[in-house]
């Protein structure tokens, strides 16, 4: 048994005192509930909160500051890697990532933790705990952590030293990059309520439109049901300032994917945000994005009825198009231009990169105004194969100088940008999902919650590190008794656990050690829940 108090063998959570009277009556009628009837879930302890200190700093030559490195989520940089990279470091997380919708193929946004790169660190998000890490780039020594009060699902985002999170408890936190001292939070949701979402306890309107940067605006989105009401936010990145808020794009009446209906039932922000000099692009889970004017926030387009069968969490934006989960649209319109194959895509100054399912692709822009060829798999107009090369598909993929970066399932690739050839690769545990470029490093994640760094440096032994807790805590003999009595008494070892005033969580812990259960802990001691935290 783990004696971190995490999932697996047991989670463990601690709310704040600024949990409001809202959130602690949902709670309250939550345990009534489930006391009141037989289910497979006992409540006993929650707990959630954030805190930090730090500096101010600055940015570092060739960072990779946000999810596929920049607003267009293009998975492209002009850092170039060696031939052959060298393990220097892994990762493990305490448990690996719990995604939010599991057996869905077109929303694996969350199946690894995302990695960033900035000012000499990495960052990613964990699911699990709700916690944004922050190691060393060169040896992956933990630097500091902080925690929000539900899943973290994306990667953040970074601008000049500061750090943007959003989080499944509806807030996007900015972060000193340095140290985590948080220096603001903004809800994006209109209250503090939560609910149990996607197994979790989730804000009603969780943030999960992942953050984007783009001309010094920060934009996120959170709600992810129309009905309850969905909000795209610009902010003013020092401050938090709301520059404009789009809250009605979730209540318009359109055409929806089933049947020809249409209803009062808009958007629904799941996945990545993405932006260009005039629009905002939402992906909207698994049906294709939505696009908002980026000067004002104003709905432009949702197509969804006309793409029943096409969709999903993945975009990428190239030139006039944007590219969604193997087909291309029109950035202006959202009309459909073509398909490529499924896999991941990159757009490069002059083209894209794919790794479709059976072939590694090399397209090119020329006279964008010509018309589509005939046969030509893609039919995008201006887009012209540069090359096909025979290869299994990847998962995930970037483009670094002349390298592409590939992930595969146990495995990473390198191959030469200009012809396709495997130039190397390394075995990993799990499917890569996360891969990201900078300072002459490859970062590699996977769904087994493992972060890999490779480099040109040739290392006698690849340094391992593991998430801790603050304080590895012994057991106490007679809280242990109680822990035991409460499970022999309720028969309950999975599900959910709800403890009003946990104190410093040590009997939540000990319940953790011995269960599956995810264990909440609401106190109204501050101190009490930064104990807690620390276990």
């Amino acid at each position: 048994m783990n004696s971190a108090p995490l999932v697996r063998e047991g989670a463990f959570y601690v709310f704040p005192p600024f949990v409001d009277a809202v959130a602690y009556s949902l709670f309250s009628k939550l345990f009534l509930k489930l006391l009141m009837r037989p289910c497979n879930c006992f409540l006993i302890g929650f707990a959630i909160g954030a805190f930090g200190l730090g500096n101010p700093v600055h940015l570092v030559g060739a960072d990779w500051p946000m999810y596929r490195k920049d607003a267009a989520r293009s998975g492209y940089t002009a850092e170039r890697l060696a031939d052959s990279l060298k393990p220097q470091w892994s990762f493990q997380l305490t448990h690996a990532p719990l995604p939010a919708w599991p057996r869905s193929k077109r929303m694996t946004f969350d199946r690894a933790p995302q990695p960033i790169v900035a000012e000499g660190n990495v960052f990613f998000g964990n699911s699990v705990d709700g916690k944004i890490h922050a190691l060393d780039a060169v040896t992956g020594e933990p630097k500091w952590t902080f925690v929000t009060r539900a899943p973290v699902r994306f990667a953040p985002a970074y601008s000049e030293g500061r750090l943007f999170v959003a989080s499944d408890d509806s807030y996007l936190y900015c972060l000193r990059a340095s140290n985590g001292e948080l220096l603001w939070k903004k809800r994006g949701g209109p209250g503090d309520q939560l609910i149990l979402g996607n197994g979790r306890m989730v804000s009603r309107w969780p943030a999960r439109g992942g953050v984007v940067i783009h001309d010094g605006v920060v934009y996120f989105a959170a709600g992810i049901w129309p009905t309850d009401g969905v909000s795209l936010y610009a902010l003013e990145p020092a401050t938090g300032k709301t520059l404009w808020l789009n809250d009605t794009a979730g209540s318009i009446y359109l055409g929806q994917p089933h049947g020809g209906a249409f209803a009062n039932s808009g958007v629904a922000a799941q996945g990545y945000l993405a932006a260009t000099d005039k629009q905002i692009f939402m992906a909207t889970g698994r049906g294709v994005p939505a696009a908002f004017d980026r000067s004002n926030g104003e709905f432009q387009y949702l197509h969804l009825q006309a793409n029943t069968k096409l969709g999903g969490a993945a975009l990428t934006l190239s030139r006039h198009v944007f590219v969604n989960n193997g087909a291309v649209f029109d950035q202006a319109t959202g009309a459909g231009r073509g398909k490529l194959g499924i896999g991941p895509v990159v757009a490069t100054p002059d083209g894209l990169v794919g790794s479709f399912s059976d072939k590694f692709v090399s397209l090119k822009w020329k006279n964008e105004n010509q018309k589509p060829e005939k046969g030509f798999i893609l039919r995008v107009r201006g887009l012209t194969e540069e090359f096909a090369v025979k290869q299994s598909g990847g998962i995930e993929a970037i483009v670094a100088g002349d390298k592409v970066a590939i992930g595969y399932t146990n495995r990473v690739a390198l191959n030469r940008r200009s012809n396709g050839t495997q130039l190397w690769e390394a075995d990993v545990s799990g499917v890569v999902y996360g891969l990201a470029a900078a300072d002459e490093r490859l970062f590699v994640s996977t769904d087994k919650g493992v972060v890999y760094c490779f480099g040109g440096e040739s290392k006698s032994m690849q340094r391992r590190v593991e998430a801790r807790p603050s304080e590895r805590v012994e057991s106490q003999p007679q809280i242990s008794i109680v822990a035991e009595e409460i499970i022999r008494h309720s028969g309950i070892e999975e599900g959910y656990a709800l403890d009003f005033g946990c104190g410093d969580g040590t009997l939540a812990l000990e319940l953790a050690r011995r269960t599956k259960l995810f264990i909440y802990g609401i106190d109204l001691d501050s101190e009490n829940v930064l104990k807690a935290r620390q276990r």
